[in-house]
């Protein structure tokens, strides 16, 4: 459900106007709680019931008393530690250089009912980007990140990167609490998981387009390949089309000595196979074509007397 402005110059204002319904528990009803950084995220349940078949389900299917939140989770020292991320998700890293600077607003008081939804395997703010989009039509992604992908747990590096520090810049530049740039793999996972066809598809265009020479290796055996046959049909597809520039790329050697090294998982060997299967289909004609010219060029010539 996307509901853009009507014209570019409304579009700023629109979304600022929009982040600020998500970040105040009145009038909402539905609190989203991201233990990882502590921030919360507010929306009416008819809202996202609308937006979304995943969230109409889980309304539907017995998230029906309301909740009251007797503290605040962003604070409760008794709060478990949340699991490991499943997937190596950039926007958590996104969601570290926010800092204590929340783009929540004001806290609630916590008398105030709520259904409380707890999200421990998206980032804040994917989540945060999303919804902003799902009423305006707009999103900022970051620039794609090239990073390996390591079986879980995985370590987090806190190293500045071209990446990080541009997001950095935009946080920075921030008047308003909009949502930061977002990874283009995490909108796929979230917009896959909510059953929302058209962002999912808006998400893979632009996986496409940050795919080149340099990275195309890192993403052909990362975790977000290896779980959604589209990534992984659209990331193969530039892998072979590109193939003689990518074997020798350094990101390719490097994916090489990992699995040399014993740390590629099934899934990454599954993906080697499929590579393999499509540059053997590739180069079978053209070899055959060779032959062909090869005999042709060989063959007596005969002529008619």
């Amino acid at each position: 459900m996307f509901h853009p402005a009507e014209s570019q110059w409304d579009l700023p204002k629109l979304v600022e106007q929009t982040a600020s319904t998500f970040t105040s528990l009145s009038p909402n009803n539905v609190r989203l709680f991201f233990p990882r950084s502590g921030h919360s995220l507010c929306a009416n349940e008819r809202f996202l019931a609308s937006s979304s078949p995943y969230f109409e389900t889980l309304f539907v299917s017995g998230f029906s008393e309301d909740k009251t939140l007797a503290t605040d989770p962003a604070v409760d020292g008794d709060a478990e530690e949340p699991p490991p991320y499943t997937f190596d998700d950039s926007d958590d890293e996104t969601d570290g250089l926010l800092g204590n600077r929340s783009l929540d607003g004001k806290k609630e008081s916590p008398a105030l009912a709520c259904k409380t939804i707890t999200v421990t395997d998206t980032a804040y703010s994917t989540y945060f980007a999303v919804l902003v989009l799902l009423v305006t039509g707009k999103v900022t992604f970051a620039s794609g990140r090239a990073c390996r992908s390591l079986p879980p747990p995985r370590p987090i590096t806190r190293s500045a990167s071209p990446r990080s520090t541009a997001i950095a810049s935009a946080i920075a530049a921030q008047t308003a609490p909009t949502p930061p740039p977002v990874s283009a793999k995490s909108v796929y996972r979230l917009a896959h998981l909510l059953e929302l066809d058209t962002l999912a598809s808006l998400a893979l265009s632009e996986i496409r387009s940050q795919l080149g020479v340099e990275n195309v290796a890192y993403a052909l055996y990362s975790d977000v390949a290896a779980t959604y046959p589209e990534v992984r049909s659209a990331v193969l597809d530039f892998a072979v089309e590109k193939w003689e520039k990518i074997v020798g790329a350094e990101a390719t050697k490097e994916m090489e000595g990992l699995a040399e090294g014993g740390q590629a998982d099934a899934a990454g060997a599954a993906t080697a196979m499929k590579l393999a299967r499509r540059l053997a289909a590739r180069i079978k004609p053209r070899r055959q074509f060779l032959r062909h010219r090869l005999i042709a060029m060989t063959a007596p010539s005969t002529t008619t007397p």
